[in-house]
């Protein structure tokens, strides 16, 4: 079994969890003095930065989903798979389409609650908790990171399809 298999699995959980250690070693680092929290100014311009990446990228996906819906609308079931005009087609046939459109939606969710955490937290975090907004801010940035790279991994897997 791939390690892309493995994490498609739960990959909520695993990029919290990935981010949570990551997170945790910058903590750690900033606490054995290897490396500084940032000023106040970059931290809070950071997290809008990641804000506005998570919501700029939840339009992309949703882009994607909607295109996967409209051809899935566009499509009709065969009795025979070789019937179909398409891999694409058949693709639209099968519990792989419920599963891309299941971790495009939970895509979609994660960027939108981490876009707007960001932004509560930007507002509501005094000057005296900042450290703590700056470990925040790296955890979503490897949210968004990882995110992203589910999401790649998942258009890169449907145009594979639809080469064949």
């Amino acid at each position: 079994m791939k390690i892309v298999d493995i994490y498609f699995r739960n990959p909520l959980s695993w990029d919290c969890i990935i981010s949570v250690f990551i997170a945790a070693g910058t903590c750690k680092l900033t606490y054995d003095k290897v490396i500084e929290v940032p000023k106040n100014d970059f931290i809070l311009s950071s997290v809008s930065d990641i804000a506005n990446i998570s919501f700029s990228s939840t339009g992309f996906i949703l882009t994607i989903l909607t295109v996967l819906i409209t051809f899935k609308a566009g499509s009709h079931k065969k009795d025979k798979i070789e019937n179909y005009d398409s891999a694409l087609d058949f693709f639209f046939q099968t519990a792989l389409y419920g599963q891309t459109t299941h971790h495009l939606k939970n895509c979609i969710k994660s960027l939108v609650i981490l876009g707007l955490t960001g932004y509560v937290f930007k507002i509501i975090t005094p000057k005296s908790f900042m450290e703590y907004l700056f470990y925040f801010l790296i955890f979503s940035l490897f949210i968004l990171a990882l995110t992203l790279m589910r999401c790649l991994l998942i258009l890169n897997r449907v145009l594979t399809l639809q080469n064949k």
